[in-house]
C-alpha cells in the first residue's frame, strides 16, 4: 500500500492511497463555516462542529472498507494533526504528537487562547467605567 499527499492547503488535505490496481482518494476539509467534511472516493461524511469547534473523528464506509479520520485543530485554526485509518490500520499521519489529545486539553487550550485575545478588550471595558 502506497500513500501520497496530493494537496496540502489551509485546513484541507487530499491524499491518494494505491493498493494494487485500486486507487482511493481521501479528502479532509475543515473550511466550512460550522461544518467539516471528509470524503472517500467522493462519498462524503459531513458533521456539524460541536461547541463551536471542530469534529475530532469521522467514520466513512466505502465498499467493504471502513475509514476513520481523526482530526485535531489548533486554536489559531491550523491543522494540528490528521490520522487516517483503513480497517483499523493507520495509513496516514501528520502533525504534532500525541495524535490522541484529550478533549479537556483541547478545551483548555482554546480557553487560554481566547483569554489572550479577549483579555485586553475586557480590560479596556473595565477602564471605561
Amino acid at each position: 500500500m502506497e500513500t501520497k499527499l496530493l494537496s496540502r492547503q489551509w485546513l484541507k488535505r487530499v491524499i491518494e492511497v494505491a493498493e494494487g490496481d485500486a486507487v482511493t482518494r481521501l479528502v479532509y476539509s475543515g473550511r466550512g463555516i460550522g461544518s467539516e467534511k471528509v470524503a472517500v472516493d467522493g462519498v462524503e461524511s459531513t458533521d456539524r462542529s460541536r461547541l463551536l469547534w471542530f469534529v475530532p473523528r469521522f467514520e466513512v464506509a466505502s465498499g467493504e472498507d471502513n475509514y476513520v479520520f481523526q482530526v485535531r485543530v489548533w486554536p489559531w485554526l491550523t491543522l494540528r494533526s490528521l490520522v487516517i485509518e483503513k480497517n483499523g490500520e493507520q495509513i496516514y499521519a501528520e502533525g504534532s504528537k500525541p495524535y490522541h489529545v484529550s478533549r479537556l486539553t483541547e478545551v483548555a487550550q482554546l480557553a487560554g487562547f481566547a483569554a489572550l485575545l479577549l483579555g485586553p478588550v475586557f480590560l479596556g471595558l473595565l477602564a471605561l467605567r
